[in-house]
């Protein structure tokens, strides 16, 4: 994978201003063994036990302020299993001049599965975030990346009064691109009610299933969006879109985080299995 080892070669000597997380197997179990965290970046590595490593993000200060760039690389390698999380929401102030900046790439190796699912990104008043992710992944490799956009802090009332928000992510598997994802908000350009747009729901979930391995759980988000069955909450609308043999991308919109909350629980709930983590990244945080 000579697209791989290029890429690490410049997250291991090129930028020294990013985070770093490395996960490998070790006597029979998945470890980090390499983690350096740069401010605004805080990198945890709690305990797990199970066939998988766990780790969770944080933020100095509670969140992102102007002009804050946050940038990650993870390397999971060959047959490790790696969940990265955050320790609560991201939130992200007021920065209408120079915006705040995520960055993620990521490699993730033969029969290896990384799981990159934090907890939502609150936008408030005034704020610029963009976030852009960059993912090789083996072709018998599996990566899943779940992303909760919320509006505004709801339970003050405050919707849609950030200045922009952009989203973009790239995964390869092998030498192929099989998913460029963009998506940029504006608030005083676009209309949130529009049906294109997010049909006037606040929170809005992305999630990128790459591999052969999310079948089962792209049925279990199917079902009940399948006509003659019980649908979800008639504030939430879903979908799932087939990536051919590639797997899956799943989005919902809804008024509130924890109308999306079973999809996630969902997922969490899948993961358990030892065939994948081996723990329930969700029930270990709370």
């Amino acid at each position: 994978m000579k697209a791989a080892q290029h890429l690490e070669w410049n997250l291991a000597h090129e930028d020294l201003d990013w985070s770093r997380i490395e996960a490998a197997r070790v006597r029979g179990t998945s470890r980090v063994v390499a983690s350096k965290s740069v401010v605004p970046l805080r990198i945890h590595n709690p305990r797990a036990f199970g066939p998988g490593c766990h780790v969770l993000l944080a933020n100095y200060g509670g969140g992102l302020v102007d002009g804050d760039t946050a940038s990650l690389e993870i390397i999971c390698r060959q047959g490790a299993r790696l969940s990265v999380g955050s320790v609560g929401s991201v939130q992200v102030y007021s920065s209408p001049i120079q915006g705040a900046l995520q960055n993620v790439r990521g490699i993730v190796e033969s029969d290896a599965l990384t799981v990159f699912s934090s907890d939502p990104v609150v936008l408030h008043t005034d704020s610029v975030c963009e976030q852009k992710q960059e993912w090789q992944v083996a072709p018998d490799a599996s990566l899943l990346v779940a992303d909760l956009l919320v509006s505004g802090r709801l339970e003050t009332g405050e919707r849609f009064t950030f200045k922009q928000y952009a989203a973009e992510i790239s995964i390869h598997v092998g030498e192929e691109l099989v998913i460029y994802d963009r998506f940029v908000f504006r608030p005083s350009t676009f209309n949130y009610t529009d049906p294109a747009v997010l049909a006037g729901r606040s929170c809005f979930l992305s999630m990128y299933m790459v591999g052969a391995r999310w079948s089962s759980l792209a049925e279990r988000f199917i079902d009940p969006l399948q006509p003659m069955t019980e649908p979800v909450d008639s504030s939430v609308l879903a979908s799932v879109h087939p990536l051919e043999e590639h797997g899956y991308i799943f989005r919902a919109v809804a008024n509130k985080p924890r109308e999306l909350a079973e999809f996630l629980d969902w997922t969490y709930d899948f993961l358990e299995d030892r065939e994948f983590l081996g723990f329930n990244p969700r029930t270990r945080k709370y």
